[in-house]
């Protein structure tokens, strides 16, 4: 009793002592529950952990707790101790969209929340080109256009992270991981069937620790990269790979970037499964070791089974990847930024990839080559209008842009009326209409720049670089407003596209044109290439859901 009178807070009705708690954060409340019984009460009230738990899983609606017994799909108790199972991790299904930095190709993860068994998975993106047909282009039949019905999909066969509500106590009672330092274990994953054993592919969880803003300079390598807006970046290099000192580590909660991870993957056997798995027959080996190169293979591999043929574990193939976020902004459509989102595109041989979609606010100076490419269109006489108003590296903004005001409010004369209605070609070599041919569609009130950038790529166009750059979809950038059948009207603009050679070796962007078909579906025109492929826009929300 004289706790109670020495305390208003305690001496308040129990609604309101709870109201007071729910503004609490988590760690604010866990700590609030060790001063005294009866906060205590109150602080492990589910009612109060409900949101924190409903506020990291997205696209699902959880339960609200009941005083009779608590949620019967959940293997833990309380939603307090569901909390407590996945704590600092809840930023995974948060976030729910991730891209990796695997070399060249990278990877696409969406992460969610599993009520049924209390983990948190991820699994990897995927697409389908479906049906492919083309047909020649009604506005010019010297150009095919590949027809693109997609099928995206995640990969449900096998996670690449998950996460159990055991797997901290699991990564504390490892010993190879030493004591203290909690945020910095590594969390072993059963991503593979079964529970990880002596022989097969491991995978680990390991949190990363932010670079402070200060410490990027222009040639530090960072993930994500430099062309996507990121509140964090963390250092994308190591000396050994391992990634294991306190730069790339955090040593405590407050160091804990909500916005990267890493996953470690390897294989792992014995000497005896090595016998038995890689046991080649005696005809085939003598031809295998004539090859030079296979037979050094071999001999190396003899070698490395011999020595631990004591039963140490032979590891090999070991590699970290590196994974971050977008931030909801990004790839979230608006009324005046109405394209912007995470699209799949159609890339012939590549097969699909996944893609950024951003229209940004300010954008900085277009890349070199891109701005070359545009000059020459310009130069040249091509297709392009109001080239000048576009922002570049070294352009007059002011005297360009009052040029571009004036076209824009100009009226088309007749002989420009009777060209776009001709429906002539546009591209290198050809005049482009500078009329309106069509009562613009509301697509015309966008303006600025659009900019693609991969999030899945390809040996030729890696991950994290620009497919495609959109330099102005208003009427700035206009070409003409689509007549023929497949895309009638449908605004085209002008953009450039990025193209190298394999291994991302004499990149360079050429002219092409982006046909904003809608607000879901794009095509794009390589002028050099001869050929229209499409664009879809993927709705990450519908993954969310557990079924």
């Amino acid at each position: 009793m004289d706790t109670l009178r020495s305390s208003h807070l305690l001496v308040l009705p129990a609604e309101l002592i709870n109201h007071i708690l729910s503004f609490l954060r988590p760690i604010d409340l866990a700590t609030t529950s060790q001063t005294c019984r009866l906060l205590r009460d109150h602080a492990c009230d589910d009612a109060l952990w409900h949101p924190f738990v409903q506020s990291s899983v997205p696209g699902q609606v959880l339960p609200r707790p009941s005083s009779s017994s608590c949620p019967s799909w959940s293997t833990s108790p309380s939603y307090r101790a569901i909390y407590a199972s996945h704590h600092p991790h809840w930023f995974l299904p948060q976030n729910k969209l991730w891209f990796a930095d695997t070399a060249h190709t990278g990877k696409l993860l969406i992460s969610r929340y599993d009520p049924r068994t209390n983990t948190i998975a991820a699994y990897a993106l995927v697409a389908e080109r479906g049906g492919h047909e083309f047909e020649l282009w009604e506005h010019n039949n010297d150009v095919i256009i590949h027809t693109f019905a997609p099928k995206v999909q995640l990969d449900l066969n096998q996670p690449v992270l998950k996460l159990s509500p055991h797997a901290w106590a699991r990564a504390d009672s490892e010993s190879w991981q030493g004591k203290g330092m909690r945020y910095q274990r590594e969390i072993r994953m059963d991503c593979h069937g079964g529970s990880p054993a002596h022989q097969g592919i491991h995978s680990t969880f390991i949190l990363a620790r932010a670079l402070p803003a200060d410490q990027i300079r222009p040639t530090t390598q960072v993930w994500p990269p430099p062309l996507i807006p990121a509140a964090e970046r963390v250092r994308n290099e190591s000396h050994d790979r391992q990634y294991r000192s306190t730069s790339h580590r955090p040593t405590s909660l407050s160091e804990v970037s909500t916005l990267t991870f890493r996953l470690r993957r390897w294989m792992e056997f014995s000497a005896h499964a090595n016998n038995a798995a890689l046991a080649i027959p005696p005809a085939h080996y003598d031809a295998f070791a004539a090859h030079p190169g296979i037979g050094a293979a071999l001999n190396g591999l003899a070698t490395l089974i011999a020595r631990h043929a004591g039963g140490m574990p032979l590891r090999m193939g070991e590699d970290v990847a590196t994974y971050a976020t977008l931030p909801p902004e990004l790839y979230t459509p608006s009324k005046t930024k109405p394209y912007q989102g995470i699209w799949v595109g159609d890339y012939s041989g590549h097969g699909c990839e996944f893609l950024l979609i951003a229209q940004p606010d300010r954008p900085g100076p277009l890349p070199y080559k891109a701005e070359t490419t545009l000059r020459r269109i310009r130069d040249r006489g091509g297709s392009m209008s109001s080239q000048d108003s576009w922002e570049s590296v070294g352009a007059g903004s002011a005297s360009s842009s009052a040029v571009a005001e004036e076209e824009d409010e100009g009226e088309a004369t007749s002989d420009d009326e009777d060209n776009g209605a001709q429906g002539g070609p546009v591209g290198p070599g050809f005049s482009a209409p500078k009329a309106r041919e069509e009562k613009p569609r509301k697509e015309e009130e966008c303006k600025g720049r659009l900019e693609a950038i991969k999030l899945t790529g390809d040996p030729n166009i890696p991950r994290g670089e620009y497919t495609f750059i959109v330099p102005e979809i208003g009427d700035a950038g206009l070409l003409r407003v689509a007549r023929e059948a497949t895309f009638r009207g449908a605004r085209i603009v002008r953009s450039v596209g990025h193209v190298a050679d394999h291994g991302f070796r004499d990149d360079e962007f050429i002219p092409s044109q982006l046909v904003l078909i809608s607000h879901d579906r794009l095509a794009q025109y390589w002028e050099n290439f001869g050929h229209v492929s499409f664009y879809e826009r993927v709705d990450i929300d519908k993954f969310l859901a557990v079924e």
